[in-house]
Protein backbone atom coordinates (compact mmCIF):
# COMPACT_ATOMS: atom_id res chain seq x y z
CA UNK A 1 0.00 0.00 0.00
CA UNK A 2 3.04 2.31 0.92
CA UNK A 3 4.67 1.61 -2.54
CA UNK A 4 1.43 2.24 -4.56
CA UNK A 5 0.46 5.46 -2.52
CA UNK A 6 3.95 6.62 -3.22
CA UNK A 7 3.80 5.92 -6.78
CA UNK A 8 0.57 7.65 -7.34
CA UNK A 9 2.23 10.38 -5.53
CA UNK A 10 3.97 11.07 -8.42
CA UNK A 11 1.29 11.87 -10.77
CA UNK A 12 0.95 15.09 -8.87
CA UNK A 13 2.54 18.20 -9.41
CA UNK A 14 1.82 20.90 -7.13
CA UNK A 15 2.62 25.00 -7.82
CA UNK A 16 2.48 28.13 -6.13
CA UNK A 17 -1.16 30.22 -7.23
CA UNK A 18 -0.70 33.75 -6.97
CA UNK A 19 -4.09 35.80 -7.22
CA UNK A 20 -2.50 38.70 -8.38
CA UNK A 21 -0.61 36.96 -10.99
CA UNK A 22 -3.15 34.45 -12.83
CA UNK A 23 -3.86 34.32 -15.79
CA UNK A 24 -7.79 34.57 -17.00
CA UNK A 25 -7.01 30.49 -17.90
CA UNK A 26 -5.61 30.02 -14.26
CA UNK A 27 -8.77 31.77 -12.74
CA UNK A 28 -11.43 29.70 -14.86
CA UNK A 29 -9.59 26.36 -13.91
CA UNK A 30 -9.28 27.67 -10.16
CA UNK A 31 -12.53 28.97 -9.99
CA UNK A 32 -14.10 25.75 -11.62
CA UNK A 33 -12.10 23.63 -8.94
CA UNK A 34 -13.64 26.01 -5.99
CA UNK A 35 -17.36 25.18 -6.90
CA UNK A 36 -16.71 21.52 -7.59
CA UNK A 37 -14.95 21.67 -4.30
CA UNK A 38 -18.32 23.37 -3.08
CA UNK A 39 -20.79 20.72 -4.01
CA UNK A 40 -18.69 18.46 -2.76
CA UNK A 41 -18.26 19.67 0.45
CA UNK A 42 -21.66 21.44 1.18
CA UNK A 43 -23.99 19.38 -1.40
CA UNK A 44 -27.37 21.45 -2.08
CA UNK A 45 -25.68 24.61 -0.90
CA UNK A 46 -26.37 27.77 -3.12
CA UNK A 47 -22.69 28.41 -4.95
CA UNK A 48 -20.55 31.47 -4.10
CA UNK A 49 -20.74 34.00 -7.43
CA UNK A 50 -17.92 33.44 -8.92
CA UNK A 51 -16.96 37.06 -9.42
CA UNK A 52 -17.35 37.74 -5.68
CA UNK A 53 -15.17 34.57 -4.76
CA UNK A 54 -12.54 35.81 -7.04
CA UNK A 55 -12.72 39.65 -5.23
CA UNK A 56 -12.48 37.88 -1.82
CA UNK A 57 -8.99 35.95 -3.01
CA UNK A 58 -7.64 38.76 -4.40
CA UNK A 59 -8.55 40.96 -1.51
CA UNK A 60 -5.44 42.17 0.09
CA UNK A 61 -5.97 42.12 4.03
CA UNK A 62 -3.42 44.24 6.09
CA UNK A 63 -2.58 41.64 8.75
CA UNK A 64 -2.48 38.40 7.28
CA UNK A 65 -1.24 36.84 3.98
CA UNK A 66 -1.97 33.81 2.53
CA UNK A 67 0.15 31.55 0.17
CA UNK A 68 -1.58 29.11 -1.86
CA UNK A 69 -0.82 25.92 -3.89
CA UNK A 70 -2.61 23.62 -6.30
CA UNK A 71 -2.06 20.12 -7.04
CA UNK A 72 -2.65 18.77 -10.40
CA UNK A 73 -3.38 15.58 -12.13
CA UNK A 74 -0.70 14.48 -15.30
CA UNK A 75 -3.68 16.07 -17.45
CA UNK A 76 -3.12 19.04 -15.74
CA UNK A 77 -6.57 18.91 -13.89
CA UNK A 78 -6.73 20.77 -10.60
CA UNK A 79 -7.58 17.79 -7.99
CA UNK A 80 -6.27 19.04 -4.52
CA UNK A 81 -5.27 22.79 -3.05
CA UNK A 82 -3.57 24.17 0.04
CA UNK A 83 -3.88 27.72 1.82
CA UNK A 84 -1.45 28.66 4.04
CA UNK A 85 -2.10 31.84 6.36
CA UNK A 86 0.63 33.63 8.38
CA UNK A 87 0.95 36.93 9.90
CA UNK A 88 1.87 40.11 7.57
CA UNK A 89 5.40 40.73 8.58
CA UNK A 90 5.74 44.36 10.08
CA UNK A 91 2.48 44.32 11.59
CA UNK A 92 1.38 45.08 14.98
CA UNK A 93 3.15 42.16 17.43
CA UNK A 94 4.37 40.24 14.33
CA UNK A 95 6.34 38.74 17.10
CA UNK A 96 3.71 37.24 19.10
CA UNK A 97 1.65 35.81 15.78
CA UNK A 98 5.14 34.62 14.40
CA UNK A 99 5.81 31.09 15.33
CA UNK A 100 2.07 29.87 13.88
CA UNK A 101 1.02 29.38 11.21
CA UNK A 102 -3.03 28.82 9.58
CA UNK A 103 -3.80 25.78 6.95
CA UNK A 104 -6.35 24.31 5.60
CA UNK A 105 -7.35 23.07 1.75
CA UNK A 106 -8.67 19.85 0.34
CA UNK A 107 -8.48 17.07 -2.54
CA UNK A 108 -11.64 16.26 -4.80
CA UNK A 109 -13.14 13.29 -3.75
CA UNK A 110 -11.63 11.64 -7.12
CA UNK A 111 -8.19 11.77 -6.34
CA UNK A 112 -8.77 11.08 -2.56
CA UNK A 113 -5.91 8.23 -0.71
CA UNK A 114 -3.73 8.80 -3.99
CA UNK A 115 -0.99 11.16 -2.00
CA UNK A 116 -2.42 14.33 -3.18
CA UNK A 117 -2.50 15.62 0.21
CA UNK A 118 0.96 14.36 1.08
CA UNK A 119 2.99 15.82 -1.99
CA UNK A 120 1.09 19.41 -1.00
CA UNK A 121 2.71 18.98 2.55
CA UNK A 122 6.22 19.55 1.10
CA UNK A 123 4.83 23.25 -0.06
CA UNK A 124 3.59 23.63 3.82
CA UNK A 125 6.97 22.30 4.88
CA UNK A 126 8.90 24.55 2.93
CA UNK A 127 7.20 27.49 3.65
CA UNK A 128 7.75 26.46 7.45
CA UNK A 129 11.39 26.37 6.65
CA UNK A 130 11.31 29.57 5.32
CA UNK A 131 9.44 31.65 7.60
CA UNK A 132 10.15 29.79 11.09
CA UNK A 133 6.55 28.78 11.95
CA UNK A 134 6.64 25.94 14.19
CA UNK A 135 3.10 25.46 15.05
CA UNK A 136 0.67 24.49 12.20
CA UNK A 137 -2.86 25.01 12.68
CA UNK A 138 -5.15 22.67 10.41
CA UNK A 139 -8.74 23.32 9.94
CA UNK A 140 -10.85 20.19 9.09
CA UNK A 141 -14.55 19.69 8.70
CA UNK A 142 -14.82 16.56 7.32
CA UNK A 143 -14.28 12.95 8.20
CA UNK A 144 -11.71 12.31 5.26
CA UNK A 145 -9.66 15.53 6.27
CA UNK A 146 -9.96 14.47 9.82
CA UNK A 147 -8.35 10.71 9.28
CA UNK A 148 -5.69 12.69 6.66
CA UNK A 149 -4.62 14.36 9.95
CA UNK A 150 -4.58 11.36 12.54
CA UNK A 151 -2.68 9.79 9.82
CA UNK A 152 -0.14 12.18 9.49
CA UNK A 153 0.34 11.96 13.45
CA UNK A 154 -1.40 15.46 13.77
CA UNK A 155 -3.34 16.03 17.86
CA UNK A 156 -6.84 17.17 18.16
CA UNK A 157 -6.65 20.71 20.30
CA UNK A 158 -9.68 21.76 19.73
CA UNK A 159 -13.37 20.81 18.53
CA UNK A 160 -16.32 23.46 17.64
CA UNK A 161 -19.63 22.62 16.58
CA UNK A 162 -21.75 24.95 14.01
CA UNK A 163 -25.48 24.89 14.51
CA UNK A 164 -27.66 26.20 11.14
CA UNK A 165 -30.48 27.82 12.09
CA UNK A 166 -33.98 29.01 9.93
CA UNK A 167 -34.31 32.32 10.78
CA UNK A 168 -38.37 31.32 9.41
CA UNK A 169 -38.78 29.23 12.85
CA UNK A 170 -37.32 31.49 15.08
CA UNK A 171 -39.06 32.53 18.37
CA UNK A 172 -39.02 36.05 18.02
CA UNK A 173 -41.42 36.65 21.56
CA UNK A 174 -38.79 34.81 23.01
CA UNK A 175 -35.80 37.24 21.24
CA UNK A 176 -37.79 39.87 22.35
CA UNK A 177 -38.56 38.92 26.07
CA UNK A 178 -34.56 37.94 26.35
CA UNK A 179 -33.68 41.86 24.67
CA UNK A 180 -35.66 43.28 27.10
CA UNK A 181 -34.77 41.89 29.79
CA UNK A 182 -30.95 42.06 29.17
CA UNK A 183 -31.59 45.88 28.72
CA UNK A 184 -33.50 45.79 32.14
CA UNK A 185 -32.00 48.63 34.71
CA UNK A 186 -30.63 46.01 36.76
CA UNK A 187 -28.30 44.40 34.47
CA UNK A 188 -26.89 47.88 33.31
CA UNK A 189 -26.77 47.52 29.98
CA UNK A 190 -27.46 49.43 27.25
CA UNK A 191 -28.24 48.97 23.74
CA UNK A 192 -25.91 51.01 21.10
CA UNK A 193 -27.04 50.92 17.38
CA UNK A 194 -24.89 52.58 14.28
CA UNK A 195 -26.34 52.90 10.85
CA UNK A 196 -24.72 51.40 8.34
CA UNK A 197 -21.21 50.84 9.51
CA UNK A 198 -19.83 51.96 13.30
CA UNK A 199 -17.43 54.58 12.97
CA UNK A 200 -14.02 53.72 12.83
CA UNK A 201 -13.30 56.32 15.87
CA UNK A 202 -16.45 54.39 18.07
CA UNK A 203 -14.73 51.13 17.31
CA UNK A 204 -10.96 52.15 18.15
CA UNK A 205 -12.51 51.85 21.72
CA UNK A 206 -13.88 48.78 21.24
CA UNK A 207 -10.90 47.18 20.46
CA UNK A 208 -9.54 46.29 23.87
CA UNK A 209 -12.93 44.87 25.48
CA UNK A 210 -13.56 42.86 22.72
CA UNK A 211 -10.73 41.14 22.45
CA UNK A 212 -10.94 40.45 26.39
CA UNK A 213 -13.94 38.76 25.16
CA UNK A 214 -12.50 36.62 22.53
CA UNK A 215 -9.60 35.47 24.26
CA UNK A 216 -11.95 34.60 27.34
CA UNK A 217 -13.82 31.77 24.61
CA UNK A 218 -12.68 28.58 25.56
CA UNK A 219 -10.39 27.05 22.70
CA UNK A 220 -9.82 23.98 24.45
CA UNK A 221 -5.78 22.89 24.18
CA UNK A 222 -5.33 24.95 21.78
CA UNK A 223 -1.67 26.54 20.66
CA UNK A 224 -2.20 29.54 18.85
CA UNK A 225 -1.58 32.87 18.18
CA UNK A 226 -3.33 35.69 20.68
CA UNK A 227 -7.19 36.34 19.85
CA UNK A 228 -8.08 39.95 19.09
CA UNK A 229 -9.94 42.61 17.11
CA UNK A 230 -7.38 44.84 15.34
CA UNK A 231 -8.53 47.81 13.45
CA UNK A 232 -7.03 47.29 10.74
CA UNK A 233 -8.89 44.38 9.81
CA UNK A 234 -12.30 46.12 9.90
CA UNK A 235 -10.81 48.50 6.73
CA UNK A 236 -10.92 45.22 4.40
CA UNK A 237 -13.93 44.26 5.86
CA UNK A 238 -15.90 47.16 5.65
CA UNK A 239 -14.96 47.52 2.05
CA UNK A 240 -15.44 43.76 1.57
CA UNK A 241 -19.38 44.06 2.85
CA UNK A 242 -19.15 47.47 0.49
CA UNK A 243 -18.53 44.95 -2.61
CA UNK A 244 -21.02 42.60 -1.34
Amino acid sequence: MLETRAADARQFVTSPFDPQRASAEEWSQALAYWRQRHDEDFPGEPQPDDAHTQQNVQQHTPLYVVHRAFARDAQGRIVGSLNMGVRREGSPDYAAFAPFIDVWGGVLRSHQRQGVASTLLHRLLALMEARGPTTATFRAHQPEGRAFLAAIGATEKHRSIENRMAFDSLDWAALARWRADALAPAHGLRLEIHAGRVPFDRLATLMAPLSALLEDAPTSALERAPLRFELEGFHAWYAELDRS
